[in-house]
Order: C-alpha cells, then structure tokens, then sequence
C-alpha cells in the first residue's frame, strides 16, 4: 500500500480480488526433459486494521499444467491464507503462512510399446514467509530496499500408474525449500486523467536452497525400485515486477501488473490484476 503524496488509503477495511495467468518454460537437464508451464487462478481477501497492524485473510482457486513431449500433469489448486504487516516508522514489517491444495492428474506416454499411463495424486504445500522493507524518499519517489525470507514443505503423496505394463509405483515424500530474496522497490504517484496513479516497480536477487535438487523413487510391478530425477529449482534468479495502481474512486484501486523470474534453465511470466474496495 501507498500513502503520503500518492493518496492511497490502506488504514481501512477492505475486500479485494485478485486474478493471475502465467507461462513459463523450464531447460532439459541432467536427464529431465524441457517443459512448458501455463498457470491462471483467482483470489479473494478481506484485511484491516487491528491495532497498529494490517492483517488479512484470503483464499482462492488455481489451475496448473505442465507437459513435454511425452508427459502433462494438470492440478486443480485451493489456497488459504494469513498475512500482516506493520509499520514502524520508515520500517516495515511483514509476515504470512499459507497453504494450497492439490490434486494432480499425470498422463505418461510410452510409445515404444504404444501405452498410455495414468494416474491421480494429492500434494500439500506449506509457505512461511517473512519480511523487512525501509522506506525513503529521493524526490518525488518513494524507494524501499527490502529483504524477504519464505520456507516452503512440499508433501506429494505416492501413486501407482494405470494402463500397462510399464506403469510405475512412485513412492510419497516431502520436499523443504527456502528462498532468500533481496531488492528494491520503487513508486511514484502522479495525476493520470484526474485519477490518482502509482507506477511501481520492484528487482531483486532471489536464493534458493534445501531441497532443490530432488529425486523420486520408483519401482515396476516387477524389479527393485530406482530413482528419477525431478525438475530442478534454479538456485538463483533475477525477479522483477512492474505495475500500475488507479484510484477509482476515493474508495476503490485498480492494479494491473507484471511479474518476472529468470533463472539459469527457467523462465516465468505473470500478468496480474487486482481490485481492492475499502469500506
């Protein structure tokens, strides 16, 4: 939120919503194949004031795929979350714990022996995340370098495939991966048509490290179980955003915006839209 010369009001309660659609594509490596990823879902909140802090709740509903040339996984996705945030002074600090839902549906063609393998799955996962911003000015923009820490478990439940000879039994586990990211945003307000208007940007170095390397194991209905290797978590990558922010009426936002992670072998683009209606 943004205050001061933009005219923003975040110290009141407000509903808002949320819609997101995102591509991605993810380099072939160490025996895994290159994939394509496409993502939308949407989001509805409630936050306000309690005390000094702004606090919230939201939760929604997304959709995932991702395929190569043999294999596609598809999952519907719910999410539930918390998150705060309080100011002191020039210092900001947030914090939030959410959790979303799975369920997976994988389809595995083996055209060597003209098989189509199937199966369903559920997976959980459990973010933390945490944060600390400082506010300053430099003219008529507002700048805040900002370091965010987030702890994600990933637990996948095991499977067994159908349709074949060649349909594989793929044990459960659970997966820790942290992420450490360091930035700058940045926002200035300024008078479009009347409309009061932010345009903001953030970039950032992002971390990542624990689990990011991961591997399944595996087994045929006949033989010893082996392991396969799973997509990778690029350990470093540059984050970006941009955005714009109208003011609507003195009691609603618009904000449109994109987001960007490029790392090493992946590649995300996300455009987002969100509407906030204080009362």
């Amino acid at each position: 939120a943004f205050d001061g010369e933009t005219g923003f009001d975040a110290g009141r309660f407000g509903f808002w919503a949320s819609g997101f659609g995102a591509r991605g594509s993810i380099d072939g490596s160490g025996g895994t194949a290159s994939s394509d990823i496409h993502s939308g879902g949407t989001l509805v909140g409630l936050d306000g004031m309690a005390g000094d802090w702004l606090v919230g709740l939201y939760g929604g509903y997304s959709s995932a795929s991702v395929g190569t040339e043999t294999e596609t996984a598809a999952s519907d996705n719910y999410h539930l979350g918390l998150y705060g945030s309080r100011d002191f002074g020039p210092l900001s600090v947030r914090s939030g714990v959410s959790y979303t839902f799975s369920g997976i549906d994988t389809v595995r063609n083996v055209t060597m022996l003209g098989q189509k393998l199937e199966a369903g799955y559920d997976a959980g996962t459990l973010n933390l995340f945490g944060e600390l911003g400082y506010r300053m000015a430099a003219g008529g923009v507002e700048l805040e370098p900002f370091v965010n820490l987030s702890h994600s478990r990933i637990r996948t439940d095991g499977f067994t495939e159908t349709g074949g000879t060649a349909a594989l039994t793929v044990s459960g586990q659970s997966d820790d991966v942290t992420f450490t990211t360091l930035g700058i945003r940045a926002a200035s307000g300024f008078d479009l048509g009347g409309a009061t208007t932010v345009a903001r940007g953030m970039i950032g170095w992002q971390h990542a490290f624990g689990d990011t390397a991961t591997t399944s194991t595996a087994r045929f209905a006949t033989g010893d179980s082996f392991t396969i290797a799973n997509t990778p978590i690029d350990s470093d990558a540059l984050v970006i955003e941009a955005g714009l922010d109208f003011a609507l009426s003195p009691a609603a936002t618009l904000g449109i915006g994109y987001n960007g992670r490029f790392g090493d072998t992946a590649r995300e683009h996300t455009a987002t839209a969100k509407v906030r209606i204080a009362f």
